[in-house]
């Protein structure tokens, strides 16, 4: 049944292309849901020049999970994480936008 006000986190997974590996990498996300409004509100942010990627996706992203430390231990979330993966891989920043986005404006056919 479809309720009149979704759950406040979802599940995302994005799929990340990191340079010299064949197949994306897939990870994980808990990430907070927006209203239309809030959400018109956070693509025209992130649309400014100079803004700040970081930023914009922590107020979304709550956990996460398939990122790991230099050693390949599980790390846990933290925006201080977040933004030094987004320096890191170049295409992640707009892989996760770009996921969070459909997940919220496109239906999904079941079959």
């Amino acid at each position: 049944m479809l309720k009149i006000t979704p759950n406040p986190t979802f599940p995302l997974d994005v799929r990340v292309s990191v340079a010299g590996e064949k197949n994306p990498v897939r990870i994980g996300l808990t990430v907070r849901h927006k209203d239309t409004d809030a959400l018109k509100q956070w693509i025209e942010r992130a649309s400014e020049t100079g803004s700040d990627t970081a930023a914009l996706l922590a107020e979304v992203i709550e956990s996460w999970s398939g990122l790991g430390d230099a050693a390949g231990a599980p790390l846990a979330y933290s925006p201080e994480a977040l933004a030094t993966f987004l320096k890191n891989y170049p295409a992640l920043g707009l892989e996760i936008f770009s996921a969070y986005v459909k997940e919220l404006t496109e239906a999904r056919l079941k079959n």
